[in-house]
């Protein structure tokens, strides 16, 4: 639901960048200090530039924080770190988890291609959905 565009909104774009600020971006603390429903911030960062660019640089901020956290807990080769690291950004240099297939009791899997017929053009069945 929209704000009708003849209504004067009851909490100005600085009132609500302000109360975002101060609630490092979290949508439901700034309505509390605000005074109002969430769904207010959230419509009205549709339409505002400004309120949606301070919830992304709040994000991006805490982001900065996690990633920092991570580093510092990969600096003290604690083992949940360093396998997540490499499992993410180790992709690139080879580090990716895979699993290996096999057949019963580690053997090799065997694998039986059928191909059907090359139906003709005028009796051709459309493939099941």
């Amino acid at each position: 639901m929209t704000m009708p565009k003849n209504r004067t909104p009851k909490y100005s774009t600085a009132q609500i960048v302000e109360a975002l600020r101060a609630s490092h971006g979290l949508v439901t603390k700034a309505a509390e200090k605000l005074g109002c429903a969430a769904s207010t911030i959230y419509e009205r960062k549709r339409g505002e530039q400004a309120i949606q660019a301070v919830i992304d640089e709040s994000r991006e901020e805490i982001v900065d924080h996690a990633e920092l956290a991570l580093r510092s807990a990969v600096l003290d080769r604690q083992p949940w770190a360093v396998a997540l690291v490499l499992r993410t950004i180790g992709r690139k240099r080879g580090y990716v988890e895979r699993q290996e297939i096999s057949g019963p009791e580690g053997k090799e899997l065997v694998v039986n291609i059928v191909r059907r017929p090359a139906e003709k053009p005028d009796r051709a069945i459309p493939d099941a959905v």
